[in-house]
């Protein structure tokens, strides 16, 4: 059974070495904490929302705790010289501070595009752009935002908690399924993908000995949804997974 349960597709750096910070607790606490931030941050940096250990853990970790709840590393042009910035992916105009840019030929920033070519940028039209320029500078926007989609979804993010991270904000006309169409990308696939991940992940943590409500905590679900999805999706239960023997790798890691 160890197996089974541990030789699936997993988010494996949630199981990683514990000798420092627990990445499960990390990411319990960020999500806890992101939600504790007034409506107006629209930003944040790491000691918003863990402490000095857990910021050095943030780093050792890539920020995929940050990516797993939806959030971002700020661009560069909203970012302080100092201090990483992210942002918060619930604050009403998460939008405003999308990774989805790219530059024209004419030299302004495209950040949204009507599908006809026709930019929106941030910065006016330099003299001389023509539409054969926006037309391509629509192209990579596009390019652009399939590679962030694929990111997203990989983490598990989907509808609402991908619309910001693009740029196209809660109520925009455009939808996912726009851009998949449009650079025909197997959203379905990942979804499903992540779903199995996500599920098998969950399924690993209670071998390990997390309290079924704790793993819940990671996704920001309850323990009853934990155990339907395991008894859905899986071949145990959370009673079977709690007497699971943990492979040799993992013997450290036993809660």
């Amino acid at each position: 059974m160890a197996h089974e349960v541990f030789g699936r597709p997993l988010y494996r750096w949630l199981l990683e070495n514990r000798k420092s910070t627990d990445p499960v607790e990390l990411v319990v606490e960020v999500r806890q904490n992101l939600g504790g931030l007034a409506d107006t941050a629209a930003l944040f940096r790491a000691s918003d929302v863990v402490d000095e250990h857990g910021q050095r853990s943030l780093i050792g970790h890539g920020h995929r705790a940050i990516r797993l709840l939806g959030s971002w590393p700020a661009p560069d042009r909203f970012d302080s010289a100092r201090h990483q910035r992210f942002v918060n992916p619930d604050h009403e105009h998460a939008d405003y501070y999308t990774d989805c840019r790219v530059e024209c030929d004419c030299g302004a920033e495209m950040v949204r595009s009507n599908g006809t070519g026709a930019a929106t940028t941030e910065s006016e039209e330099h003299s001389g752009c023509t539409r054969a320029d926006r037309l391509r500078a629509s192209a990579r926007l596009h390019e652009k935002r399939a590679a962030v989609l694929g990111e997203c979804m990989w983490y598990g993010l989907r509808g609402k908690d991908v619309y910001a991270r693009l740029g196209l904000g809660t109520k925009s006309g455009h939808t996912i399924g726009h851009l998949s169409e449009a650079m025909n990308l197997p959203t379905e696939r990942w979804r499903e993908e992540a779903a199995e991940r996500r599920t098998n992940t969950e399924a690993a943590l209670i071998a390990l000995g997390y309290p079924t409500d704790t793993v819940g905590s990671v996704w920001g679900v309850s323990a009853s949804t934990v155990r339907e999805r395991i008894a859905r999706k899986t071949d145990w239960g959370v009673r079977e997974l709690r007497g699971a023997e943990t492979p040799g790798g993992y013997e450290d890691y036993k809660q």
